[in-house]
């Protein structure tokens, strides 16, 4: 394939390649404290929110998180807040991770997307071996881009694992920011044959690419979360890699003698959803801040549609809201408890919870274009337009489409095995409910 032949035409000039320095006077004013706890890490995101504010419009029109905004959220310790205690890291938890997400969205929806892909960094590191690991990440300060698509073969040959000239990954989410690059391959054998583990599952792996080997491909020019970054990336020749600089990526593997959040490689994924969270409050905000605008402008009170349009978006930001937090403090309180494992019907959730928190921000966007009217097409600068491009894209994303988490490896074929197997579990209320009960009861 000629990685060229993948090339989108843009017309937007190519983004810079990596970040401002540490010691910029606008980083070090910030007055960020090393980020050794997760309270420590709360406090440096309050540090830099308001720089990620006004940073934001201008990562929009670059297509990447800007230099200044990059720095400063690598440097307050959120891209490298999954690694384990075990491996130096903070070991941050589920919900804490979130709600940190969720944050960063409420300002701008592509720059949290480049803080939460690159903070998956220490989930990826925590599936390497020890020895893999010490070669790959001499600190934690090592931002980790992936994409996860497997749209390519690699040669599995015995101890190293080659891939092949040609191959693209789209999707490079962070890319400018990173320090290693990640991606997936379906391995054959030398025939072309699918490699099959010792249960005759045919293997994937998550390939760490020789940092010298990887061509960023410059082409990410979408309608929203713009700030990512996500450009494609690809090879130029055949990369032969050692396979302790891998991890197998499906069939997922869970490991029950591994750190809590690294028991299972499906929980990684799980952050994605305070994204949705942070962009529906930020859209509810601008809707809030829209109305009190127009009372003002017009000296008259606010229309009865703009109230009950406010009213309905603060009860579908709540739903969705409470019900991701209570998702990961339930994973959270699950995997801490020593010798459990999540279920079967546990894993599937991991995996097919995005339909109806996307269905909820659609309504928010809905009510808060309906609040705007037409005012949101008209400049296409404005912030609101930023928020409804960015929710539009997050919808795309595989953990948020119907279509594919019917077949994700996980969910895929359980409307049949519900009709065939009457036993089965069909959700979360058909599977023991830990009880939390108080004290001295």
């Amino acid at each position: 394939m000629n990685i060229e032949a993948t090339k989108m035409s843009t017309d937007h000039p190519v983004p810079i390649i990596g970040d401002v320095p540490s010691d910029d006077p606008r980083i070090v004013a910030l007055g960020l404290e090393p980020a050794v706890s997760t309270a420590a890490l709360y406090r440096n995101v309050d540090r830099i929110k308001d720089l990620l504010r006004a940073e934001a419009p201008k990562g929009d029109a670059m297509g990447r998180t800007t230099p200044l905004a990059g720095r400063a959220m690598r440097d307050a310790g959120i891209f490298a807040m999954q690694f384990p205690k075990s491996r130096g890291g903070i070991g941050i938890s589920l919900p804490d991770q979130t709600v940190l997400l969720s944050r960063l969205a409420r300002i701008d929806g592509g720059t949290c997307w480049t803080g939460m892909i690159l903070s998956n960094s220490g989930s990826y590191a925590a599936q390497l071996s020890d020895e893999g690991y010490k070669d790959l990440f001499p600190t934690v300060d090592m931002p980790t881009s992936f994409s996860i698509a497997l749209r390519n073969a690699a040669l599995d040959d015995g101890d190293s694992i080659v891939l092949r000239k040609g191959s693209v990954w789209d999707f490079g989410s962070g890319i400018y920011h990173a320090e290693r690059f990640l991606g997936a391959a379906r391995l054959v054998d030398g025939e072309g044959k699918p490699s099959l583990d010792a249960d005759g599952h045919a293997q994937a792996a998550a390939v760490f690419i020789p940092p010298e080997k990887v061509r960023i491909l410059h082409n990410w020019n979408p309608m929203g979360i713009r700030s990512s970054g996500s450009s494609s990336y690809g090879v130029d020749e055949d990369v032969r890699v050692p396979k302790k600089h891998s991890f197998p990526l499906f069939p997922m593997r869970s490991n029950p003698d591994a750190a809590p959040n690294a028991k299972h490689p499906e929980t990684g994924f799980m952050s994605i959803y305070g994204v949705a969270v942070g962009i529906a409050q930020h859209a509810l905000d601008l809707a809030i801040a829209s109305v009190r605008n127009a009372t003002t402008r017009f000296n008259a009170p606010p229309s009865s549609l703009a109230l009950t349009n406010i009213d309905r978006m603060v009860s579908e930001v709540n739903a969705i809201a409470w019900s991701v937090r209570g998702m990961m403090m339930y994973f959270q309180n699950a995997v801490e408890t020593p010798g459990r494992m999540l279920t079967d019907e546990e894993l599937e959730m991991t995996m097919s919870c995005g339909t109806p928190i996307r269905d909820a921000l659609n309504r928010v966007i809905d009510l808060a274009m309906d609040i705007y009217g037409t005012a949101w097409q008209i400049d296409p600068n404005s912030e609101i337009r930023r928020v409804i491009g960015d929710a539009a894209v997050l919808r795309g994303h595989m953990l948020y489409r119907p279509a594919l988490n019917a077949q994700d490896a996980h969910t895929w074929g359980r409307g049949r095995k519900l009709i065939e197997n009457p036993d089965a579990a069909t959700t979360i209320l058909d599977t023991p409910w830990e009880l939390w009960i108080p004290r001295g009861q």
